[in-house]
């Protein structure tokens, strides 16, 4: 896929940090004592995305990349940093505040089972919101929308009397993108959502998604651990460990010159026929608690390349040549073997 040509960004994502509290009773000389442990989910995490493109977050499970959506949804309030959309600081914003951008800014969720209210017919939960954010229209430009996006995703008119239980996972997901395309959003997070659906499944709904992108110029956050996927569907790609950035770059870039020792880990275990296949990179030890992060790389007890630099001092995103992104003193000291 093409390099993205880079425009004014419409997220803006500066430091960003989220840290879960958990509490834990322990004994105390009047009793039970609380003591206060957190997760960090998210570390000093910055990126943008630029209008019309599919920037992908990938990485293990327990990384943070649905912790990262939620936060720019609004869903929860970081602990630190910042989240700026179409160059409107949001994260501050109170849940009042926030209604405008609902319409603006829509999720596509990975379940498609827990996506849809059971007690609604197709017809009432793509209505649903065209009554909330047009307030206006009349009942026939209701209708007509509705009938718009439904044949727009291909969804038959038939359905509009049945229940969400009456569908497959897949129809459920689609019906479920019709609902976020009804208010006509600029930008849609898509947090694994075709993960729960057969393979035969899975290239229709991506197909759908990237036709709206081109017919409608949605931006998108995609969220997803298949790297085929992310091959196909990604204008750029940021690769997260632990809660922070390892690398971001153009698709192309990636999978052809990955740089961070955990990239081409990630990218030596897609199955592939080809003879000049990467050999296969099994990482050492086990990856760290987010309840207790490492004080310096958060790769560093699992790189090859590690040395006590990595162990000791966190590694900053450096800018390289091609126009990719970084964190790695192993590639700023150029050590690493190729």
């Amino acid at each position: 896929m093409n390099d993205v040509v880079q425009n004014r960004p419409l997220v803006d994502v500066k430091n960003l940090h989220m840290q879960f509290e958990l509490h834990h009773r322990g004994p105390g000389s009047l009793g039970l004592r609380s003591r206060k442990n957190y997760v960090h989910a998210v570390n000093d995490v910055s990126f943008s995305i630029d209008q019309g493109e599919a920037f992908c977050l990938v990485g293990e499970s327990g990384c943070g990349k649905s912790t990262i959506a939620r936060l720019i949804t609004g869903l929860e309030r970081p602990t630190s940093g910042e989240i700026h959309f179409d160059g409107q600081r949001v994260d501050q914003l109170s849940r009042g505040e926030q209604r405008p951008l609902r319409k603006r800014m829509q999720m596509i969720f990975q379940n498609p089972y827990a996506s849809l209210n059971p007690r609604m017919t197709v017809d009432e939960a793509l209505v649903e919101p065209l009554k909330h954010h047009f307030p206006d229209y009349s009942p026939q430009d209701i209708q007509q929308r509705k009938t718009d996006i439904m044949r727009s995703v291909g969804i038959d008119q038939t359905w509009s009397d049945r229940y969400p239980d009456a569908f497959s996972g897949g129809q459920r997901q689609r019906i479920a993108i019709a609902r976020a395309l009804t208010v006509d959003p600029e930008f849609m997070i898509a947090d694994e959502p075709i993960s729960a659906l057969d393979a035969s499944i899975q290239a229709q709904i991506l197909n759908l998604m990237l036709e709206a992108r081109a017919e409608r110029g949605i931006t998108y956050l995609f969220i997803a651990h298949d790297l085929n996927v992310v091959q196909h569907f990604a204008t750029r790609v940021a690769v997260l460990y632990l809660g922070s950035i390892c690398e971001i770059s153009s698709t192309r870039t990636l999978f052809e010159r990955p740089k961070h020792p955990y990239t081409r880990a990630l990218l030596s275990a897609i199955p592939q026929l080809k003879d000049d296949k990467p050999k296969y990179i099994r990482l050492r030890g086990e990856r760290p608690t987010p309840l207790a992060p490492p004080t310096g790389c958060p790769f560093e007890s699992r790189c090859h390349f590690a040395t006590n630099r990595c162990r000791h001092e966190r590694p900053r995103p450096m800018r390289q040549p091609d126009g990719s992104t970084v964190a790695c003193h192993a590639v700023e000291e150029d050590r690493l073997d190729d």
